[in-house]
């Protein structure tokens, strides 16, 4: 008689990426099955250190941030199952639980929650929830899609991924009897946010538009294309990154933030949040983001740098700059960009950081509860 597998799993949001070799391996030798029970919920995350000037975090529930989940079964690092689970639409980071039938039956079994692998932003090449059974989880990649670049813009850009989320934890599946799980899955996301404040200063503030439709974007370089679902992430490469084709913000969100403290003002005049892996480095100049920006002359007397003659209107003009600070996954990595300096006509090289002032602080996502949710 097949019983009932208990697991109680506690979600903070997920993610994941690797090496793809496509190579099924044999899986383990079949031992039976058992039913599976699992509890998803959101764990409390600590309380990120003030920003003075920013204290707006995005919200965090089961509707608005979790659109697909996938629960893998690996022994001895292959896969012996994968499901696809419907994930919960509560409102709130409610505890949430999943019934799963003919699990296999095994000792020191790792058990993979992934949450929007298979979202805008993200693709897993080779692999689904429904072929994953014999491949090694180093090769299960979940990698960034490609962008489209502009004309003359060099390296490869990539979409901003999906909100992944992610939880492990090694257990024991015993045939034919009901198993407790209690310890909840943590998800928790494998994703950074990236928040880019501009404070533009002399004729950068009057003569450049930084938030008019298709004015302005951002290149962020030196960020991993990839990773797999061990959360290894395969190297950078100096010229490639998040290409962010949207201009920036000026006017203060009013719903999917909570806290306290404007993200505009004291100088700050525009924005733009988005999503990366996470990366960078305080110390390591080959591993250090590399961000670029754009923006537009709106009046035909900007003189750009090394130049002698004004732009015509409608003219992009770029900045770039190093960022000596590392972020982590479920991180908020605020970038204050000062734009003080004449920006350049032409696209900077990777390495040219003579163009702006950049302030840097480094905070967590803001409070998440544990709660329960049956699935």
């Amino acid at each position: 008689m097949r019983k009932l597998v208990q697991l109680f799993v506690l979600i903070p949001l997920l993610a994941a990426g690797l090496l793809s070799c496509n190579k099924e391996e044999e899986v383990v030798k079949d031992r039976g099955t058992g039913n599976v029970k699992m509890s998803f919920g959101f764990s409390e995350n600590p309380e990120g250190r003030a920003v003075p000037a920013s204290g707006k975090k995005p919200t965090t529930s089961w509707r608005d941030n979790v659109k697909d989940l996938i629960i893998l079964f690996a022994k001895d690092g292959v896969v012996v199952d994968a499901r696809s689970v419907t994930p919960p639409t509560a409102a709130d980071l409610s505890e949430q639980s999943v019934s799963l039938k003919n699990i296999p039956a095994n000792t020191d079994c790792d058990v993979y929650v992934i949450a929007n692998s298979g979202q805008t932003g993200i693709s897993r090449p080779g692999w689904t929830p429904e072929n994953a059974k014999g491949r090694r989880t180093q090769d299960l990649l979940m990698a960034l899609t490609t962008a489209t670049m502009p004309a003359g813009v060099t390296g490869t850009g990539y979409n901003s991924p999906a909100e992944i989320f992610m939880a492990n934890q090694r257990v024991t599946i015993q045939a034919d009897r009901d198993n407790n799980i209690t310890t909840p899955f943590a998800l928790t996301r494998v994703v950074s946010l990236i928040r880019v404040r501009l404070v533009p200063k002399g004729d950068n503030l009057s003569k450049i538009d930084f938030t008019g439709t298709g004015k302005a974007f951002i290149f962020l370089r030196r960020v991993s294309p990839s990773m797999n679902v061990l959360k290894a992430f395969t190297a950078v490469v100096p010229t490639d990154g998040v290409f962010v084709n949207q201009s920036f913000l000026g006017t203060e969100p009013t719903t999917g933030y909570a806290g306290t403290g404007n993200i505009l003002g004291n100088g700050v005049t525009c924005y733009r949040d988005f999503l990366c892996f996470p990366g960078g480095s305080a110390t390591a100049g080959a591993q250090k983001f590399d961000i670029m920006i754009k923006g537009t002359t709106k009046t035909n007397d900007y003189i750009p740098a090394g130049a002698t003659r004004p732009l015509a209107i409608n003219t992009p003009v770029y900045w770039s700059g190093a960022i000596s600070q590392a972020v982590a996954s479920n991180g908020i990595l605020e970038v204050v960009v000062t734009v003080q300096s004449v920006g350049d006509k032409d696209e900077p090289e990777v390495g040219s950081y003579g163009n702006l002032t950049i302030k840097v602080n480094l905070v967590d996502w803001g409070n998440i509860t544990q709660t329960e949710l049956p699935v």
